[in-house]
């Protein structure tokens, strides 16, 4: 804990989020907000049993570059990979059933990003919110649905 203070003069001045995160075996879920503003952040592994990535969960990460979502997850909630901004790649797993809006928005990096294959239905792409794929610089990304 003490790597992670910055102190000036005798006095804390802030406190440095680490650059790699493990969230342990025996979490569930990752709650609303959980790693919001984490600009620190570059790569996270999330452990099976792992089922929701709750709202805001990695917006503004902006330097995360690797996250891999594990299968048991089936609910990605809105805004929660929003504007990280070094990610080039994503795969959802198959057991996702929802995806919130503005989910991947502005993800200046991304060239593509792994589907299920049951998305490309019209019925299913329902269950992904509104914008969920928009703000891409330059293009939208090559999406594969697997």
């Amino acid at each position: 804990m003490e790597d992670s203070l910055v102190i000036d003069n005798n006095e804390v001045v802030a406190f440095k989020l680490p650059e790699h995160v493990t969230i342990p075996e025996g979490v569930t879920s990752i709650g609303d907000e959980a790693f919001y503003n984490s600009h620190n952040l570059i790569s996270v592994t999330i452990p099976e049993g792992v089922t929701r990535i709750g709202k805001y969960a990695f917006n503004w990460c902006s330097r995360l570059e690797s996250i891999i979502i594990p299968d048991g997850v089936t609910s990605i909630g809105r805004y929660a990979f929003k504007d990280c901004l070094a990610l080039e790649s994503m795969t959802i797993p198959d057991s996702v059933t929802s995806i919130g809006e503005w989910a991947f928005f502005n993800l200046a990096r991304l060239t593509s990003i792994r589907l299920p294959k049951k998305f490309q239905s019209s019925e299913e792409r329902q269950r992904i919110g509104l914008h969920v794929y928009q703000g891409y610089c330059p293009a939208d990304p090559i999406r594969i649905y697997e």
